[in-house]
């Protein structure tokens, strides 16, 4: 046991970062670059999110965002680049909280609803059942986006941006 001195170890967090990156590059053949791009993206796991007018935004997993980073880099002259990285962590926690929270209320709300003998009582236990089932749905959406975002389920964690000139 620790004595009044000494402080207990704090249980160490996993934080959940979520990566964008995006650069310009100077090619002569902006469609070779986007192949180029979206195949080195599907080679690493990812996927194309979108790509127009000299324009590709790729997905690729958090743990390959600095390679393909440095190899989309060297496929033209640099002209520009940032990357910016997200600490998700706390919305992370907070909507997994407001989830599991809503879930335990909506229990305890169908079990006052199998009690119920008024009309009105019960009505109102179905409004508000309803309504929480919306509120879980929304913040299982939520929940998993920021997964996605820091990668812990899919191969989405991080996306770069790029765009070609001539």
């Amino acid at each position: 046991e620790p004595t009044p001195t000494q402080v207990p170890e704090q249980p160490k967090i996993d934080r959940m970062v979520h990566y964008d990156g995006w650069m310009r590059l100077r090619v002569t053949r902006v469609q070779d670059l986007l192949d180029a791009v979206a195949a080195l993206a599907e080679e690493l796991g990812g996927k194309v999110e979108r790509m127009a007018g000299g324009t590709i935004t790729v997905a690729v997993p958090v743990t390959s965002f600095e390679s393909a980073f440095a190899s989309i880099a060297d496929m033209g002259d640099l002209l520009d680049k940032a990357i910016t990285a997200t600490d998700i962590t706390d919305q992370f926690t907070s909507t997994e909280l407001r989830l599991r929270t809503a879930e335990t209320t909506r229990t305890r709300l169908q079990q006052l609803l199998a009690k119920a003998t008024e009309e009105n009582e019960k009505l109102q236990l179905l409004r508000e059942i309803a309504r929480l089932t919306e509120q879980i749905d929304l913040l299982k959406s939520q929940v998993e986006l920021l997964s996605t975002l820091a990668s812990l389920r899919s191969a989405s964690g991080c996306r770069l941006a790029i765009r070609g000139w001539r």
